[in-house]
């Protein structure tokens, strides 16, 4: 947008001025923030009188200042003299008139889709919802690929509580049997006690002691469950028994997982 601002000024001489011989226009305009100033310096020379031979010079600085509106875009801002004219008043007073131009002065404008000509603008458009359309995939996708990964992860967690489940509930039945067995006090066939343990089965516990002879002379036992972490040094350490005794009462050598050992109890009658 070009923008014409006119300036007018009445320069009084201290002489009289019968002839404006030369004249010439200068300035220094200049764009801080959002106001123009500068001077504008008229010089040139003149005759006096009309039939003077002589002639004088003569030299101005005129200031100017304006503020522009912060509405207005002045980035591509160019400063012109746009008009410049001169008269003679009252015989000692030159007025000059300048037109000062501003070049690409442009209101701020926030565009919108209905703003924009379609014709002229129709490539910047489809780049635009290209653009836009590629951005959503991405993202669909991504949300995608983070449901995947989290219905695995939730997966991964169940199966582990399962596997949790079942290794509690295992070392919990394997506790209570031993816990049971170990708490009762199991007597040889030759000392029957009429206390059976209800979770016990009375009938393969008795078929343990069918090796035992009526001359033993231990006279309790403990019944022990072999599991996955045991081994035979650990479940003698544990009852304080010998290889020896545990073999009177076991076949070791053949011993595997879940399998009861019977163990004898270190104290005589």
């Amino acid at each position: 947008m070009r923008q014409l601002i006119p300036f007018k000024k009445d320069i009084i001489f201290k002489t009289k001025i019968s002839d404006i011989t030369s004249i010439s226009l200068e300035h220094t305009l200049n764009l801080d923030d959002d106001t123009i100033s500068g001077d504008f310096i008229v010089s040139g020379d003149y005759k006096m009188t009309e039939a003077s031979v002589n002639k004088e010079d003569f030299y101005y600085k005129l200031p100017f200042d304006i503020a522009l509106d912060s509405r207005y875009d002045t980035s591509n801002l160019k400063i012109e003299i746009n008009d410049f004219y001169y008269e003679i008043i009252n015989s000692d007073v030159l007025r000059v008139n300048i037109e000062v131009a501003l070049d690409g002065l442009e209101p701020y404008i926030e565009k919108t889709y209905q703003d924009v000509d379609v014709e002229e603008d129709a490539s910047i458009l489809d780049i635009n919802e290209d653009d836009v359309t590629l951005d959503l995939e991405k993202q669909i996708d991504d949300l995608q690929e983070e449901l995947v990964r989290n219905h695995e992860h939730i997966k991964e967690l169940e199966e582990k509580i399962d596997e949790e489940e079942v290794n509690i509930e295992e070392k919990r039945d394997d506790d209570m049997i031993e816990e049971i067995v170990e708490e009762e006090i199991v007597k040889t066939p030759s000392e029957k006690n009429d206390v059976k343990p209800s979770n016990i089965d009375t009938q393969e516990i008795k078929s343990l002691f069918n090796n035992l002879s009526d001359e033993e002379t231990f006279s309790t036992y403990h019944v022990y469950i072999l599991r996955s972490e045991d081994t035979i040094e650990s479940v003698m350490t544990k009852y304080n028994v010998n290889k020896e005794i545990l073999s009177q009462y076991n076949d070791i050598d053949n011993i595997k997982l879940g399998d009861k050992i019977i163990i004898p109890a270190l104290t005589n009658d």
